[in-house]
């Protein structure tokens, strides 16, 4: 284990210093702080962040990438507060200069609240080591209409298909018929409109056995035909449709995109399974219809197997004469048993965690994807396979301000300057959190590959800003506080006690994020009291976050080396705020000292 972790620790360093000399790859477009001096693309708006996809491996067209944001919470960072109207969102493409590449790009947010939610957005082709930056811009206010997108994909409710009330969902690969009292689909029809389902509510093999995803067995449950289910649609936009099935503990969702839907299965009764069954290219043929998993190993429809289906789990079925796929995607590895086997020249019987009529699948949430493809040949589908099943994280940078709007007093910016600490909030009679943070690289801190070693004795910043994130019993934020810590020369850390009003009395977890450090959680479950001052337990943080997006990256590393300054003065560091944030080490200077820090702390990329 400690070999792989050396062998990737010095393959990294190199990759960064080989892109240091070729920066023009990862250019740092935006400063990551407010009134950035980078092209504004959006007069209208006055605000906007920058999203970056860094995917670790290849990313086919049609994948899509789903953002989580409180808009609150992004506003107070910045210094500001009001309610965003979400009419005003714009998202556009940049290139790697800043350039427009696409100025409206399709989207669709899905609140939860008045103020957060998903964003939700298609990419195109992304090799593994590219990336691809959007930016989105919003304000606040009522001067602004709510954009429209083409759908690619729709609803229809209420259509009768097969005997049963259906949601017809026309999307850009094909188009589903989903039984609402059975809770699955009787019919998939690709874009020639040939059925890879046929589900009829007669003739056993040749109809009513057919099916996705047929999974809870003996009840029949989540099956078209069957009754009993209770079906809903929970969003509804240009880019996806949420449906939500019950029946008793069993509840799952679908959520249908332009090219592919996503299960997810939350509570469960008992084992489970998750099956095709269905007629590939519109009709079982056992001669021409084949199968291929992940591995390329091949089989054709007239064989039976059992086995364990390889890492990454998925399989995708076909026909000789068509060049197009179904595929499906088991999202959770697992080494329960997966099958195949024809019934009666009539209908496939693919099953994940099925052997004969045992079940061997049992964990929740479980996640499945089913969807077409408009290629057959297995080292184009893996491609396209692997996209649509990996998660595909985004960086989110802090909110940018538009040069010439006024901060708003009173609030933490601690976005502006970094470092810069709010006013101190009353503490009489409030409930409080007491902390005791040790910052990496500084004082008794440590670092990652000496924890017990003595960093900057003498920082430059002895009062530093914090922010407290209090999560409840179902892990949902509750509370969020901005404070500040003080540095305690003697014992080589930084001390502070914190306002958490209102939170009210409960058991939390709680997690703490400093500027230029990742949000890292305190170990343990806190009970709060009323009026009371909890002390918390010691926290050692991680540096490097130079670009205080909670994650170590290149775009951190860039920073660093545009202020480094040993002999040669800095390539790049007029803002003083990056200089700043670069300073790692709290000394003044960017130096050897912040680029040794920064290397030693890269066994930790992101933040909690």
């Amino acid at each position: 284990m400690l070999i792989r972790f050396r062998v990737f620790l010095i393959t990294f360093i190199l990759v960064i210093i080989t892109l240091s000399f070729f920066s023009n790859i990862f250019p740092i477009s935006h400063k990551g702080y407010a009134q950035s001096a980078v092209l504004w693309h959006d007069a209208q708006r006055r605000y906007r962040i920058k999203l970056t996809i860094a995917p670790n491996s290849s990313v086919a067209s049609g994948k899509a990438i789903e953002v989580s944001l409180n808009f609150i919470q992004l506003l107070s960072q910045a210094g500001q507060s009001g309610t965003v109207n979400l009419n005003s969102l714009r998202l556009i493409e940049v290139n790697s200069q800043g350039g427009i590449t696409n100025g409206s790009v399709p989207f669709q947010f899905d609140n939860s609240s008045e103020s957060s939610g998903k964003l939700i957005f298609l990419v195109s082709d992304i090799a593994a080591s590219n990336t691809k930056n959007y930016y989105l811009y919003f304000d606040v206010g009522s001067s602004f209409t709510k954009p429209s997108f083409t759908p690619q994909v729709s609803l229809m409710d209420n259509v009768n298909y097969q005997g049963q009330s259906s949601y017809k969902l026309t999307t850009t690969s094909g188009t589903y018929y989903y039984h609402k009292d059975g809770a699955g689909f009787a019919g998939m029809m690709d874009k020639d409109n040939v059925d890879w389902i046929s589900y009829r509510p007669t003739g056993g093999s040749a109809g009513d056995f057919r099916g996705i995803p047929n999974m809870v067995h003996p009840e029949g449950f989540f099956h078209p035909g069957s009754t009993g289910s209770t079906s809903q649609i929970v969003s509804q936009g240009p880019l996806k449709i949420t449906i939500r099935s019950t029946n008793g503990n069993w509840v799952g969702m679908w959520e249908v995109y332009p090219f592919f839907a996503r299960m997810t299965l939350s509570s469960t009764a008992h084992a489970y399974w998750f099956l095709y069954e269905g007629t590939p290219n519109g009709g079982f043929n056992p001669n021409t219809n084949f199968m291929i998993l992940s591995s390329g190993e091949r089989f054709t429809g007239g064989q039976t197997w059992t086995k364990d289906l390889p890492s990454p789990e998925w399989i995708y079925f076909s026909d000789t004469l068509k060049n197009r796929a179904l595929f499906l995607s088991h999202l959770e590895d697992d080494s329960q048993i997966d099958s195949y086997k024809p019934m009666q020249n009539n209908m496939t019987i693919f099953g994940f965690g099925r052997d004969g009529t045992a079940k061997h699948l049992t964990t929740t949430p479980a996640r499945f994807l089913i969807g077409f493809i408009e290629t057959n040949v297995h080292t184009n589908a893996s491609v396209i396979i692997n996209s649509y099943s990996q998660n595909v994280s985004s960086m989110v940078s802090p909110v940018e301000i538009r040069s010439g709007v006024t901060i708003t007093q009173g609030a933490t910016p601690t976005v502006t300057s970094g470092l810069t600490p709010s006013a101190t909030p009353p503490t009489g009679g409030q409930t409080r959190f007491g902390l005791t943070v040790f910052l990496h690289g500084i004082g008794r801190g440590g670092d990652n590959t000496a924890p017990n070693s003595t960093g900057n004795t003498n920082p430059l910043h002895t009062l530093r800003a914090v922010t407290i994130e209090a999560y409840d019993i179902n892990n949902q934020l509750s509370v969020t506080k901005q404070g500040n810590i003080t540095f305690n020369s003697s014992n080589g850390n930084f001390n502070g006690t914190i306002n958490m009003d209102p939170i009210v009395p409960g058991v939390y977890t709680i997690r703490v994020k400093s500027p230029q450090y990742l949000k890292k959680g305190i170990p343990g479950i806190i009970t709060v009291t009323t009026g009371q001052t909890v002390s918390l337990a010691n926290i050692y943080l991680v540096t490097g976050d130079t670009n205080n997006d909670n994650s170590l990256s290149v775009l951190d590393y860039n920073l660093l080396l545009d202020c480094y300054s040993d002999i040669n003065p800095p390539r790049d560091c007029s803002d003083p705020n990056k200089k700043t944030m670069s300073d790692i080490t709290d000394d003044g200077k960017t130096n050897q000292f912040d680029y040794n820090l920064f290397l030693r702390e890269l066994s930790s990329q992101q933040g909690q």
